[in-house]
Formats: C-alpha cells, sequence, structure tokens
C-alpha cells in the first residue's frame, strides 16, 4: 500500500466513525386530542448540517410511519442540539413540527424509555 493510500483509508475510516457517532434513535407516540393513536401518520424528517457538513446518516429527507399504537422510532438522527426537525402529517389533522424536545432521543437504544405523546389537532 502505498504511502497515499494509507492515509486515504485512515481518513475514510476516521470519516466513518465521526458520522457513525452522531446519529441516534428518535421515536414518539402520535395521539388525537382524545389520546387514541393515530395509525399510518407520516413523519419526515429535515436535519441540518452538521459541523458545517451534510454527511451519511443524518436522516434529512427520511420518513417513519406510525404503527398500530401511534408510535414511530427512526434510527440515524444525528445528536445537535434542536435542529432535526420532524414534520407529523395525517389527512384530517393539522400538521406540526417536532423539535428534539418533543420527542425521546438515545444514542444507543430506545429500550426501556418512555416514548412521549404527541397530540396532533384534528382539521377544522
Amino acid at each position: 500500500m502505498t504511502r497515499r493510500n494509507a492515509i486515504l483509508a485512515l481518513a475514510s475510516i476516521t470519516a466513518s466513525c465521526k458520522w457513525g457517532d452522531t446519529s441516534g434513535y428518535v421515536g414518539a407516540i402520535i395521539v388525537d386530542d382524545a389520546g387514541a393513536p393515530i395509525v399510518g401518520a407520516d413523519v419526515h424528517f429535515a436535519c441540518p448540517l452538521w459541523h458545517g457538513q451534510r454527511g451519511p446518516g443524518l436522516s434529512d429527507g427520511a420518513r417513519a410511519v406510525t404503527d398500530a399504537t401511534g408510535a414511530f422510532i427512526h434510527t440515524n438522527i444525528p445528536d445537535i442540539d434542536e435542529s432535526c426537525n420532524m414534520t407529523v402529517d395525517k389527512a384530517g389533522f393539522v400538521p406540526r413540527v417536532l423539535t428534539r424536545k418533543d420527542v425521546a432521543y438515545s444514542k444507543k437504544t430506545l429500550d426501556g424509555i418512555p416514548l412521549p405523546r404527541v397530540v396532533l389537532d384534528r382539521a377544522k
């Protein structure tokens, strides 16, 4: 291996570790004003730049769908303050933009972490 190839390989490993360290798990339970789960709501992720760069695993443009309990869990969310927005949208409800303070977040897993309930208002 040439010195140039060794340097490129090391840079690649370093970059993949840096980006891998910026990911986590995010989740919440989406309910209506009566507390009933909202099944099939779309959750769209918009995550900004991390240290001035976009990188793999930042979930920009990713999507999740709530399950039969109204829950969604998604991985590869960057560990940056309040800068990842999640828009929850379901026909018949007013779309709602969430930030990290509205959801459960963990760098490892959401196992054992209670998911917060997020209420969507019905459209008028």
